[in-house]
């Protein structure tokens, strides 16, 4: 298993090339054409089948969903620019200063951030989950801070990723998102340095779930560095993306840099596997699987398609 396997299946490349035949352009930008490279195939196969038993209708709503979208590249861009302007789990002056909500709603944004962010660091010990760092270390949110605010506002974003993922997995990312606790839960934060979080917003590297161990007291996840690529507003929807490298130990493209843990004294590299842990589950429970398989999903998303590097000029012309 490697970083971005769905790159190589086959039956993907057929049903990618299948559903082109019925836009009247088949092209896209580069955002449309990532969301494709990693869609669920079940989604994909019931847009073909749509297609088919309806060819006029259909046909005309898959190719104005696939092609190239402002809508979509916006809503995708949403979450990189998100990612990047995350503050450090503390809530904002307007937060704080906001007279206008009734008093339980008031403590919640201004007191629940800051004890998620007190648990967040109990649970880590105040170190990097990667590197073992003590200093400087930030308490990072897996799904951005301003996703959790309500769906007002959000409705590009969720329908942009219901066109390329099942109602199932889409019910479930909005269910955990949109939870009535909001994003500020211990469950989606971690801590990392403040490199290693930097890197994680540009999509230099992704962490795939593995597995939750049945009493929740143990988290595997799998570090991956992950290729730096250009946005390209134009291009088939057919095009075959070059396979993401197994075996990086840094980023790629001519920008080099390295992590490294401070317990095995060695570089970080992909496929290495990162245990979390907890002492107490229900208290301090660990990363939730469904907002880090929504993170590694996207994330690769933004690495295939370069739309955490891309520039508003770049994107306009």
């Amino acid at each position: 298993m490697g970083p971005a396997d769905e790159l190589l299946d086959p039956w993907r490349r057929d049903l990618i090339a299948r559903l082109s035949r019925f836009m009247e352009y088949p092209e896209t930008d580069s955002i449309g054409w990532a969301c494709l490279w990693f869609a669920d195939l079940s989604t994909m196969e019931d847009l073909i089948k749509a297609c088919e038993q309806n060819p006029p209708t259909v046909s005309r709503h898959i190719s104005a969903a696939l092609k190239k979208n402002d809508q979509r590249a916006q809503a995708i861009r949403a979450w990189a620019s998100a990612r990047s302007s995350e503050d450090s789990g503390e809530p904002s002056a307007d937060e704080e200063s906001d007279t206008e909500e009734p008093p339980t709603k008031k403590r919640r944004l201004t007191s629940d951030p800051c004890r998620a962010k007190e648990l967040c660091e109990e649970r880590d010990d105040e170190k990097c989950v990667l590197t073992g760092c003590t200093v400087p270390v930030e308490v990072v949110h897996i799904i951005p801070r301003s996703f959790g605010k309500g769906e007002e506002g959000l409705s590009d974003f969720w329908e942009a990723l219901e066109c390329y993922w099942s109602p199932e997995n889409v019910s479930a990312w909005k269910e955990q998102v949109l939870d009535p606790d909001g994003v500020d839960t211990c469950s989606n934060l971690m801590c990392l340095v403040n490199v290693a979080r930097r890197l994680w917003e540009l999509a230099v590297f992704a962490l795939k779930p593995l597995s939750l161990s049945e009493d929740k007291r143990q988290l595997e996840v799998q570090f991956y560095w992950l290729p730096m690529n250009r946005y390209r507003q134009t291009m088939p929807v057919t095009a075959i993306p070059s396979p993401f490298p197994h075996n990086l130990s840094s980023t790629n493209a001519g920008y080099t840099t390295v992590l490294c843990n401070i317990v095995t004294r060695s570089r970080i590299s992909s496929g290495d596997i990162f245990t979390f842990k907890t002492d107490d589950p229900v208290g301090h429970p660990l990363p939730s699987m469904q907002l880090l398989n929504m993170q590694w999903i996207l994330t690769r998303v933004l690495a295939l398609s370069g739309a955490a590097w891309v520039t508003e000029e770049e994107e306009d012309q």
